[in-house]
């Protein structure tokens, strides 16, 4: 047996160690075990979507809850699509974030767009997210109020939520005059931030999908939603919890691709959980 024979089975063997240090660990922790279930059902169900489908409905779904047509969504969807500037900036961080191996989490570039298309449309002033690691949806978010005239996103993530680089990296710095940015845990910063802004148009949730964790955030923002507000959720299919609540609350909701996207529907909509 030569020496490169011999690597081959040493690595293979090292592989299946490691798989079933891991294995033993998730046994070990029902959170870790019940994460990766999550995950695993996550990614089988994101598999069977079709991109070019999403796209193809994207307006239609989303001028079913918001007052847009459908063409007018279609503009903003190449709008964002031929912002050569915007993307010559993210994408070169993009592949800073790729070459050093650290874009596990990061929201994709699909899903950015779409909350584009919805910022454009909806005209915010004032959106939240939670979640921020870096930034491809904040990026998106700022294009979008850049072009609106007007808004400020709020974001809110753990100091060490990421290890290289920092918060926020995908922004373009001409973006950032709309950006505030609060570190901390969204449990005890997200109340006291929609305390002192009183409205929030968009609400976007992409920090820790658990569902105690998900309904804690949505029932801080839900009473503070305005008129026009829309409760957006991201990896809608880690669990049922976007889906639910949307439903108790009787929200007029879609999904598009892994979004979870609600707006209120006057005087139906229920108020959050006291």
């Amino acid at each position: 047996m030569n020496f490169w024979q011999k690597s081959k089975i040493l690595a293979g063997k090292t592989r299946r160690q490691v798989n079933l240090e891991n294995f033993r660990r998730l046994l070990k922790n029902p959170y870790l075990f019940f994460s990766f279930l999550r995950s695993l059902r996550a990614s089988l169900k994101s598999q069977k979507l079709d991109r070019d489908t999403e796209i193809e409905e994207m307006p239609e779904r989303l001028s079913d809850i918001l007052e847009s047509d459908e063409e007018e969504l279609k503009g903003y969807w190449q709008e964002i699509n031929d912002s050569e500037e915007f993307y010559k900036i993210f994408d070169s961080r993009w592949k800073d974030l790729k070459d050093e191996d650290v874009l596990r989490g990061t929201a994709g570039r699909l899903d950015a767009k779409f909350m584009y298309t919805l910022c454009r449309a909806v005209k915010p002033k004032t959106v939240i997210e939670t979640g921020v690691r870096y930034g491809a949806f904040d990026a998106h978010l700022l294009a979008a109020m850049e072009k609106n005239g007007e808004g400020t996103l709020y974001s809110i993530d753990l100091p060490e939520a990421v290890k290289k680089y920092e918060l926020g990296y995908l922004i373009p710095e001409n973006l950032s005059n709309r950006w505030e940015l609060r570190t901390g845990d969204s449990k005890e910063v997200l109340p006291e931030l929609v305390g002192e802004l009183e409205t929030v148009d968009i609400f976007l949730h992409d920090s820790l999908h658990r569902p105690h964790h998900m309904r804690a955030e949505y029932n801080s923002v839900f009473p503070a939603l305005s008129g026009k507000g829309v409760l957006a959720s991201h990896d809608v299919f880690m669990t049922d919890t976007f889906q639910s609540f949307a439903n108790e609350k009787c929200l007029d909701w879609r999904r598009i691709n892994n979004l979870g996207l609600g707006a209120k529907i006057g005087d139906k909509t229920m108020e959050g959980d006291e």
